[in-house]
């Protein structure tokens, strides 16, 4: 299991030894509810605005007659911008996740705790106040899914599992950088 971020020790009474500043949102490549995310790797930019990520998912109907797998670029900026809001809410009435519309308390919810929120008082999550907790508990979905650069995979391929993939950033002789990727299988599984 990951490590919270610094400053992220749950809240004193509620969200005890819980993430205060866990959000999630749905990570779409080609075809929702139907892919399986295999592996994530991040090339780093000189800034962060221009950080990607790739993705590998492998992709499957539930009449397991069509196997594929699909690569998929994400950019952090865009990933920001998901969790910037809206958010979602469970519905009890009708028992599914909806689109919050309600106001958002200050400071946003979800947020990493930083030296601006340490110039405000707010030194670790033990300091953010009861109704900026409650709303994380609440609504810790985001209303946006994050979709791929350009809103399709880099590769689409066929009877093919990939399940690990890494990749470099390689600079031409000519001069432009491409990201170049390594994609890996999964071992066959063993024949009788």
């Amino acid at each position: 299991m990951p490590l919270p971020p610094q400053g992220d020790l749950g809240g004193k009474k509620i969200l005890q030894k819980k993430w205060t500043s866990f959000l999630k949102a749905r990570l779409i490549c080609h075809i929702p509810l139907y892919e399986t995310l295999r592996g994530v790797c991040s090339l780093d930019a000189d800034t962060s605005s221009r950080t990607h990520f790739y993705a590998v998912f492998t992709l499957s109907t539930q009449w397991k007659t069509l196997e594929a797998s699909a690569i998929c670029r994400y950019d952090l900026a865009e990933m920001q911008a998901v969790f910037a809001g809206p958010y979602m809410e469970y519905q009890d009435g009708s028992r599914r996740w909806g689109r919050y519309e309600g106001g958002v308390p200050e400071p946003r919810p979800g947020s990493c705790i930083t030296d601006s929120l340490r110039n405000q008082g707010y030194n670790s999550s033990q300091d953010l106040p009861s109704l900026v907790l409650d709303f994380v508990k609440l609504h810790p979905l985001m209303a946006r899914p994050i979709v791929p650069t350009r809103g399709r995979p880099l590769l689409l391929k066929r009877n093919v599992r990939y399940t690990h993939l890494t990749g470099t950033p390689v600079t031409t002789p000519a001069g432009p950088t491409y990201d170049l990727l390594f994609l890996g299988t999964g071992a066959s599984d063993p024949k009788p």
